[in-house]
């Protein structure tokens, strides 16, 4: 379904589509679900509002650039986008499968490992999504491969402002944090420079992202 794709580096012109989270908290990352072998499942929500209207989900991008580079923790990952029948604000936090929506697709399936730094793309899709029928959620399983030194990737650490939310199975889960995310419509770019990574396998399990201080 996918084409096999190896690590690159890619120069291209700025992101098509949003960039929601940005600017991240200077100094301070989480590292679930790609940075830390814990946990097997991971949701984030996006908040409508942070979209200017319908766009064709084609790559989802995360960031390194506020704390010390580093490499994305070996694993395959599954991503699934839905519309969510919750919002950010009312996030179901003791079950995940309340807050899937009924339009769920498989957005990609990835092997990854190597560097992120300054940023890396999932390439899929293409989802449909109209923030007139509601909140976005990302729905990410992921089964580790060989563990590696963990990664922190740009967030917002109990500072998303409404912009986003997040449920993970490993910890406590926390309201009002999850990692910048950039989503990129289809003919569009991505950001400059990135890392493109994308190999498809068999979907399984899924983490989530925690702030540093919190390991």
């Amino acid at each position: 379904m996918f084409a096999a794709m190896a690590m690159s580096a890619l120069s291209l012109p700025a992101l098509a589509g949003p960039i929601i989270g940005a600017p991240a908290d200077p100094g301070t990352g989480n590292c679930f679900p790609f940075g830390c072998p814990q946990g097997d499942r991971y949701q984030q929500m996006y908040a409508a509002s942070e979209f200017s209207g319908p766009i064709s989900i084609t790559s989802i991008t995360f960031y390194n650039t506020e704390d010390v580079p580093g490499n994305i923790q070996e694993g395959t990952y599954t991503f699934r986008l839905s519309t969510s029948p919750l919002t950010v604000a009312t996030m179901d936090f003791t079950d995940f499968a309340a807050n899937v929506g009924a339009d769920e697709a498989l957005f990609a399936v990835a092997d990854l490992s190597g560097s992120a730094f300054p940023s890396f793309s999932i390439l899929g899709g293409p989802f449909v999504y109209d923030p007139a029928d509601g909140d976005l959620l990302l729905d990410i399983t992921v089964t580790y491969g060989v563990e590696s030194p963990a990664v922190f990737l740009d967030s917002r650490s109990g500072t998303a402002g409404g912009a986003f939310s997040r449920y993970h199975n490993y910890g406590a889960a926390f309201a009002d944090w999850g990692l910048v995310t950039g989503f990129n419509e289809a003919g569009g770019a991505i950001p400059e420079p990135s890392t493109l990574l994308l190999i498809p396998t068999a979907m399984v399990g899924l983490a989530f992202l925690r702030r540093r201080a919190a390991l």
